[in-house]
């Protein structure tokens, strides 16, 4: 019997959701950098196991506002998991497990900043298919002891009544065969969504290698380039001798960003092309012919 679930990763900035995506997936389908926010829009990759097809869903981080309890989702976020079947609760770990130390140590009661984004994940529960179940999954197991382990978990099970509770590596991949195979078992039953493989493998590598580009950008130009920057795909063609040409636009708001994009001399502007030709031919498997406009 076929099953098909979608798959809704959600979790505070930088909690590691697209290196998770990536994991789960088996190769790249996101961007990675060390910035809060390099998630800008849902990235999607269709995961396989046995009758089983996962689409899985790495969506922008949530925020808290200001205010103590309240949180919000960017629009896109929203969509993204308007009809999830399962979600995966990242929690960076060794983040939370300093946040709850630093409480103790200050009698301050206080709790890590993830934990009023649960709310938020409760209604983005709510937003999802009809019988929707929601796992938690500590991330960064590896930057942790494990004595701090088991009060994590505790910590967040006396919050919300998780389905299941993962312990995980998004980084090493420990632990993630497991979230495969919960989600394998908790998928509804369905007809997949997704049944000509070869057409959904060729829209996932355009978006891809948008996803480079905007990558490399950002590692590029550090601060100065706002996370609004736009990478689009103009023209993509697989030609006869088995190399890739393609064409993206970058824009930007403002005339000082187009700018420091181009760099003097166009320097910067080379140095993204070249970096992100390098690892597109490195994911493709193949010559790939990259011209970049701003």
């Amino acid at each position: 019997m076929r099953r098909c679930g979608l798959v809704g990763i959600i979790g505070a900035p930088n909690a590691g959701k697209s290196t998770l995506l990536n994991r789960l997936a088996g190769r790249k389908r996101a961007g990675v950098t060390h910035k809060a926010n390099t998630t800008r829009a849902p990235i999607r990759a269709t995961l396989h196991r046995g009758e089983t097809q996962l689409l899985l869903v790495d969506t922008p981080g949530m925020h808290p506002h200001a205010q103590p309890g309240q949180t919000t989702a960017a629009q896109p976020l929203a969509a993204a998991v308007k009809q999830a079947d399962l979600f995966l609760f990242l929690v960076d770990a060794p983040r939370c497990h300093n946040a709850l130390a630093r409480a103790a140590r200050r009698n301050s009661g206080k709790t890590p900043s993830e934990a009023p984004l649960l709310s938020e994940a409760k209604r983005l529960l709510a937003r999802g298919a009809s019988n929707a179940v929601m796992s938690l999954v500590l991330n960064k197991i590896d930057l942790l002891p494990p004595p701090p382990l088991l009060p994590l978990l505790a910590f967040w099970n006396e919050h919300f009544a998780f389905e299941r509770s993962f312990l995980v590596s998004a980084k090493t991949g420990d632990g993630a065969d497991d979230i495969v195979s919960w989600l394998a078992e908790k998928a509804p039953p369905g007809e997949w969504l997704h049944p000509d493989d070869a057409a959904e493998e060729e829209a996932q590598a355009r978006a891809l290698a948008c996803e480079i580009v905007r990558e490399k950008l950002l590692l590029r130009t550090h601060q100065e380039i706002p996370h609004m920057a736009r990478v689009s795909l103009e023209r993509w063609e697989r030609r006869e001798d088995g190399a890739l040409h393609m064409e993206q636009h970058i824009s930007v708001p403002h005339e000082r960003h187009r700018k420091i994009i181009l760099g003097r001399e166009g320097q910067v502007i080379r140095s993204v092309s070249e970096s992100s030709r390098r690892e597109m031919e490195r994911v493709f498997a193949c010559p790939t012919h990259l011209t970049l406009r701003v």
